[in-house]
């Protein structure tokens, strides 16, 4: 057996986060672009940033308020982000994104499925991060 959160606590956690100079307070997605499939282990310089002409890491993430899912687990999304190149002349596909905590470290990264081709400036890709945690099965 292991200790189970509450639901109350798990959406504390949650909450505490993303305040006010906490880790997710300036949160930003950065794509990656070399086929790799993010575990514990991953660090930041595993991922290689996206290159498609126009590419910039998105703007501050703003987080809703947690809740609980269809799966049980309490999530809390961000808003969408929107992601395009600017023109045709350097393309490269995305095979996932990671989330850059306040201080620009690794938080969180996923790997998009399947990989998405960025070769023209009408080729749009739109994210919506979302954190959850869960209690173990026990």
């Amino acid at each position: 057996m292991s200790l189970q959160w509450t639901r109350v606590q798990m959406k504390a956690l949650l909450t505490g986060l993303k305040a006010a100079d906490a880790t997710l307070d300036g949160a930003k997605v950065r794509l990656f672009m070399n086929d790799v499939t993010p575990d514990m282990d991953t660090v930041l310089g595993d991922l290689t940033t996206a290159t498609y002409t126009g590419y910039a890491d998105s703007a501050d993430l703003v987080w809703g308020v947690p809740y609980v899912n269809s799966l049980g687990a309490v999530e809390m999304a961000a808003g969408s982000v929107e992601f395009s190149p600017s023109d045709d002349a350097a393309p490269c596909t995305i095979y996932g994104y990671a989330i850059l905590d306040e201080a620009a470290g690794l938080f969180a990264a996923e790997r998009i499925e399947p990989p998405f081709p960025m070769v023209a400036a009408d080729d749009n890709l739109i994210i919506v991060p979302r954190v959850s945690i869960k209690n173990p099965a026990v």
